[in-house]
Order: structure tokens, then sequence, then C-alpha cells
């Protein structure tokens, strides 16, 4: 699983936002949600971009290197 799939996993639980919620607010179905958080698919940028506005924060956090709380530094 890429780092930027698990920031956004780490980034969706800390709002505690279902992924229903978070694929409404993109505008693209549930099953896509589900699959780049499973780490089946890899979302595009443009997904990407979506979800970090979703979830109220810049791109660069979500494709950051690594977070405080040690996501991404495996």
């Amino acid at each position: 699983m890429s780092r930027t799939v698990k920031m956004l996993k780490y980034l969706v639980k800390i709002e505690g936002m279902k992924q229903c919620e978070l694929a409404k607010r993109m505008g693209v179905k549930e099953a896509s949600v589900s699959r780049w958080l499973g780490g089946k698919r890899q979302p595009s940028i443009d997904n990407v971009e979506k979800m970090a506005r979703a979830l109220g924060c810049e791109i660069r956090v979500v494709v950051a290197q690594k977070c405080d709380d040690g996501v991404g530094n495996e």
C-alpha cells in the first residue's frame, strides 16, 4: 500500500468520516473509495486532491512522506 493511501486512511480515521460520506463529498461511488482505501487501486491525483478537500486538508499533507503519528514511516 502506498504512503499516500496510508495517509488517506489515517486522515479518514482521525476525521471519523465514513467511506460513504467521503464518497458523497467527493462526488464518486463508495466502491471507488473502498478500493482506494483498501489498497486495491491507486486513486488518480485528481481524486487524491478531491479527497484532501473533502477531508479539509491540503494535498501536500496527503502526499507527505510521513507524519508525526508514524504513518508512512515504515
